[in-house]
Parts: C-alpha cells; sequence; structure tokens
C-alpha cells in the first residue's frame, strides 16, 4: 500500500546534507518502507503530489482486481 507524509521544514533546513527548493517535502511509502521524496514550493503542490501518488496505488489495485 502506497503512503505518503508531508513534512513542513524549517528555514535553511538541510534534507540529506543540502538545501532544498522547497518548504514542503513528501515522503513516499509502498509498504511501510521509504520509496523516496520529492520537495515543493507550496502546501497545494504538495498535497496534489502526495493524492495522485496514493491515487496511483488505488488505481493499480482496481487494475489487479479486474483481471
Amino acid at each position: 500500500m502506497k503512503t505518503a507524509i508531508i513534512e513542513v521544514l524549517e528555514k535553511g533546513e538541510l534534507v540529506f546534507g543540502s538545501p532544498t527548493v522547497g518548504k514542503y517535502f513528501v515522503r513516499r511509502f509502498e509498504d511501510g518502507e521509504s520509496m523516496g521524496g520529492g520537495f515543493f514550493k507550496t502546501k497545494k503542490e504538495a498535497t496534489t503530489h502526495a493524492r495522485e501518488y496514493k491515487k496511483e496505488d488505488t488505481e493499480q489495485m482496481e487494475e489487479n482486481d479486474n483481471q
């Protein structure tokens, strides 16, 4: 199952030792295992990305059910 967590970063906060492009960090997980993430400048962009990532899982599950 795909899940996503949105983290709000502090100004100047480093992630993996580097500055980030945006204030919002979306961490992506699959079956509880970290699968990566992305940085976004707005909360709306981060929320949209998280929803789309989780939606991919739902669509994939539906395809498997139809086979």
